[in-house]
């Protein structure tokens, strides 16, 4: 299996229309946090909504395509992936339940939905032509997930600003919230935070709390152990 030709194909689309809106939306236009996954299917696509990187488009610069095949240089750089929260609490609450290979380099990859950079969900949304430009990307990362990387599991960073947009838009089947719970050393423990999991097109789809709010380590170490329990179904990341 190598999915490179494909993803070029797709990179060069995406590419040309990041060209074309990012001077007109005033930001920059970027995705891919870590290296794609292209010789084989990744074990998890860990989905953010869009990248806190408020820069404004640099026309001389234009778009990175570099971004796109090398990630984010700094999620790369030795130390610094332990500063960011958004890595640091999931991959730390996996430690927790001693299961990290779904987060080992070459065995996922990391991306954003939305593609153009902003300091806030927010902000970025009062733009005009935020609601076309949305459906676009939303649209490319449906094509690049679905068609390209074929993940065993999509683990969504944010229920609401992430695995709801997405369901929104592509109906996922079989929605249903749950509230995970674990045992450590002899005590039960339950979530204050609850998940939600569907199906996409044949890909499980995992929707949990943004790592970067308030959630208490208790809760995360539920949500590890739920995580763990379903990844190492075989029905899951077997099949």
């Amino acid at each position: 299996m190598d999915n490179t030709i494909a993803y070029r194909d797709w990179v060069g689309r995406v590419t040309a229309y990041l060209a074309e809106v990012c001077p007109v939306m005033g930001c920059t236009g970027v995705t891919m946090q870590s290296r794609p996954v292209l010789d084989r299917r990744p074990d998890v696509l860990l989905l953010g909504y869009n990248p806190a990187e408020n820069f404004p488009y640099n026309p001389e610069t234009g778009i990175d395509v570099r971004r796109f095949f090398e990630g984010n240089p700094y999620f790369y750089k030795d130390g610094e992936r332990r500063n960011w929260r958004i890595w640091t609490k999931l991959y730390d609450a996996m430690v927790d339940v001693d299961y990290t290979e779904p987060m080992e380099d070459s065995n996922f990859v990391f991306m954003n939905a939305v593609y153009f950079g902003s300091q806030s969900i927010a902000q970025f949304e009062r733009l005009p032509g935020a609601a076309d430009a949305i459906g676009r990307c939303l649209d490319f990362t449906r094509e690049v997930i679905q068609d390209i990387f074929k993940p065993r599991c999509v683990i969504c960073l944010s229920i609401p600003n992430c695995f709801n947009y997405l369901d929104r838009r592509f109906h996922f089947s079989g929605r249903m919230t749950l509230v995970p719970e674990r045992m450590r050393q002899g005590v039960h423990i339950v979530s204050r935070h609850a998940v939600t999991k569907a199906d996409w097109e044949g890909i499980p789809v995992y929707g949990i709390p943004h790592p970067s709010g308030c959630v208490d380590k208790n809760s995360w170490g539920a949500i590890a152990q739920y995580l763990k329990d379903e990844l190492t179904n075989p029905n899951i990341l077997y099949t």
